[in-house]
């Protein structure tokens, strides 16, 4: 899947992923697998976590307030990302590529719905 994201546009400036659903028992080798292959950094993973799940109908996710366990389940999210992921490298690429924008021209464009943003080609 992460190698059609990376072909689907010819630069599509994807520097790094984050491996959802994932066994810990895997990540190693799925880790390797990807960076080798691709050049691209796995900062992390999240691992099934079935007591997380958020509960849907057949017209989307349940809204928060129908549920009461919303908050507990984030909070354990929450901590079992900050044992996997590396949130210091996520912040590095991110402040690497503010400042590599920073360098470069950037355009000004308009949404649809008429908000304004400028956009890094990096």
């Amino acid at each position: 899947m992460y190698s059609g994201f990376l072909h689907y546009k010819e630069d599509s400036r994807i520097k790094g992923v984050i491996l959802n659903r994932l066994s810990p028992m895997m990540y190693g080798r799925m880790k390797e697998m990807i960076e080798v292959q691709t050049g691209i950094k796995v900062y992390g993973y999240v691992p099934v976590m079935k007591d997380c799940a958020l509960e849907s109908r057949y017209l989307g996710l349940k809204l928060p307030k129908e549920r009461k366990d919303t908050e507990d389940k984030l909070t354990r999210l929450g901590e079992q990302i900050l044992k996997s992921v590396d949130i210091a490298g996520l912040l590095e690429l991110a402040e690497k590529m503010h400042r590599s924008c920073r360098k470069k021209k950037t355009q000004g464009y308009t949404s649809e719905n008429g908000r304004k943003f400028r956009k890094c080609t990096v």
